[in-house]
């Protein structure tokens, strides 16, 4: 999934690092399929399937320790299961173990070349362990295997982000956003790299469509009043500092800004 840090952060795809906190009725639920699916496999002992279904479902409850007990099973009856190499990496990455992430991956997209998800994950996996040459080729496999694959555009042109080269991150999150033009985490990636190479007129275009499809985001409002400010349009500048403020103001990681925000109003 993608997550949205504040300010200015890069947004990669892939889960979070630490398990979420369960609400009481989806641990429930989870619970019940994990005894639904241990009962099928008494049934069923040697299909790898439950083994694998049953270890996503401890990966989703954040019981890492028995979804990786799960994935081994399945691979001991299926050891070239391309699904399962690639699930246990997914747990070894929110384990943030990356050597072993990356091993998983390999194994998984090396059984199955024609899947860019698993070149994606393989990727992200270098990218984690600062691998940037071997996470760029990666990425660059996933678009090869299927070129109509966005996240691999996004999660190539963040890898770039990252490292402030700019003009590729801009290359990558147009060709992603040609793609899915609904995806908000790229418009305002989009945003901050052309923000970064002063193509501010580009800049307030891609925050501009970010803020329509989450109009409920703060931080979008403060980065367009900043940019309408240095236009020399104070008008919409105050719009977009009263909304901003409207939103952030009971939020602890927006505090220094609407303290920005409300002195800018003032001046």
């Amino acid at each position: 999934m993608r997550t949205l840090p504040v300010f200015f952060s890069i947004l990669i795809l892939f889960l979070s690092c630490q398990p979420a906190e369960k609400k009481p009725e989806k641990k429930e639920e989870l619970n019940r399929e994990a005894n639904r699916l241990r009962l099928g496999m008494m049934l069923t002992p040697e299909d790898p399937t439950g083994y694998l279904e049953l270890g996503e479902v401890y990966h989703e409850m954040g019981e890492y320790e028995q979804a990786i007990e799960q994935f081994q099973a399945a691979l001991a009856i299926d050891e070239e299961n391309e699904q399962v190499h690639n699930a246990l990496g997914l747990v070894y990455t929110d384990m943030q173990l990356t050597d072993p992430a990356i091993k998983a991956f390999q194994k998984a997209a090396e059984l199955a070349t024609d899947n860019p998800a698993f070149y994606n994950n393989l990727a992200y996996a270098y990218d984690s362990a600062d691998q940037f040459g071997e996470a760029i080729e990666t990425y660059r496999k996933a678009i090869d295997a299927d070129p109509t694959f966005q996240d691999a555009y996004f999660n190539l042109a963040a890898a770039y982000h990252a490292r402030d080269q700019f003009e590729e991150a801009i290359r990558y999150y147009q060709q992603a956003v040609e793609l899915d033009n609904s995806d908000q985490d790229a418009h305002y990636n989009l945003a901050h790299a052309y923000q970064e190479t002063e193509q501010f007129d580009l800049a307030i275009g891609a925050y501009e469509k970010s803020r329509s499809l989450n109009p409920d985001d703060p931080e979008v409002y403060y980065h367009l009043a900043r940019l309408y400010e240095r236009q020399g349009d104070r008008l919409t500048m105050r719009r977009y500092l009263d909304l901003f403020i409207e939103r952030a103001t009971d939020l602890p990681q927006f505090q220094d800004e609407v303290v920005a925000a409300k002195q800018m109003l003032n001046q």
